[in-house]
């Protein structure tokens, strides 16, 4: 596959088949890490992979937490996005609850909407990015790039996925199911499967915005 294919056909999937990811595509995928470029060659990325059952746990714990009304206590701070990113955000947002016929105004049918996301979407398979809290947040952009690495060489595998903030929410609870000490800032999460292409939630319109929304050329004719 050609990687302007990969960045361009790409998309971020909601909805997984429940068939499981040999670990061997994952090493596959997760060894492309070692050649992304990080700060000084820090390589500042300690990745969890779940499946199975730790992941079935780890899915029901956030979702109890949630259910509860618990507020979340992350170790890197909500964005606090306003105007036009603010504006994109919440337009995504309804898309995404829309193509699943979820009415922002319907209150449960949302909380339902939420359990799914904080539940990875129910994939086969979950990821959590840490790094050395002393570290943050410079190398924060160190984990972004890995995850776009992830995210194409597992595209090219033919597998989904979909970077997630909302798992790394409860980061207490990430703490005590997989013993992340408090030295460690969990920073991200991704769920990661065979994308149920079937899947309206999968289907709705990406919308990707000119060249002139967010570049300023300066020295060019």
């Amino acid at each position: 596959m050609e990687v302007l294919d990969a960045i361009t056909k790409r998309r971020s999937f909601r909805s997984y088949k429940p068939k499981p990811v040999p670990k061997a595509i994952l090493e596959k995928v997760l060894d492309t890490c070692r050649y992304v470029s990080s700060w000084s060659n820090t390589q500042c990325w300690e990745l969890h992979i779940l499946s199975g059952k730790p992941l079935d746990e780890l899915k029901q714990a956030l979702a109890n937490k949630m259910a509860a009304d618990e507020i979340p206590i992350p170790d890197v701070p909500q964005p606090d996005f306003s105007g036009v990113y603010l504006q994109r955000k919440a337009d995504t947002v309804e898309r995404s609850q829309r193509s699943c016929n979820v009415s922002p105004d319907d209150k449960e049918a949302c909380k339902k909407f939420d359990t799914t996301m904080i539940r990875f979407f129910e994939a086969p398979v979950g990821l959590i990015a840490c790094t050395e809290r002393s570290a943050s947040p410079a190398v924060l952009l160190d984990i972004g790039i890995a995850f776009q690495t992830i995210m194409l060489a597992a595209f090219h595998y033919g597998l989904g996925t979909c970077t997630q903030y909302s798992v790394v929410m409860y980061a207490d609870v990430l703490r005590r199911l997989l013993g992340i000490p408090e030295s460690k800032l969990i920073a991200l999460g991704m769920a990661i499967g065979y994308a149920d292409l079937n899947a309206p939630i999968n289907k709705f319109a990406r919308i990707r915005y000119p060249l002139e929304a967010f570049v300023t050329w300066r020295g060019f004719d």
